[in-house]
């Protein structure tokens, strides 16, 4: 039960939190702690992470393999585009303004990908955990 719980939550959150943000906040990364449910850092959107992110998506090629993707440990990353990116692949073909990339504790990291109407995708993050750390000042793991 606990786990559902979570898994509401982040969803709700991933979901409606950028309709509820304050301020002036599409030039940040916000990187989301579920256990503090709030923001705990905002790191400014260079054009070094917006590439490096970009880079990352165009190369997706895996779907989430488990049925509960949505983990109650770890971070939730919002990356908010410069100007939004033409993604394609055999799972979606579409423009997209921000990703989220979740990152779990002791699991793969995947991003969280909304296509039309809300509709979640979940996909295997294909970079590295240890260089996102790096860039964003900030210990993933």
């Amino acid at each position: 039960m606990n786990k559902r719980l979570s898994l509401l939550l982040i969803l709700f959150v991933l979901i409606l939190y950028p309709q509820i943000s304050h301020g002036n906040s599409e030039n940040y990364i916000e990187i989301f702690d579920p256990h503090e449910n709030k923001v705990i850092k905002k790191v400014e959107l260079t054009k070094e992470i917006n590439d490096m992110v970009i880079n990352w998506i165009k190369e997706i090629n895996e779907i989430h393999p488990s049925i509960n993707p949505i983990k109650d440990n770890g971070y939730a990353i919002k990356f908010p585009f410069e100007a939004p990116v033409e993604v394609k692949n055999k799972w979606m073909n579409a423009r997209v303004e921000e990703v989220y990339l979740v990152v779990p504790k002791e699991e793969a990291a995947f991003f969280v990908i909304f296509e039309r109407e809300n509709r979640p995708l979940f996909f295997l993050f294909p970079g590295e955990v240890d260089k996102l750390s790096e860039a964003l000042d900030f210990q993933l793991r």
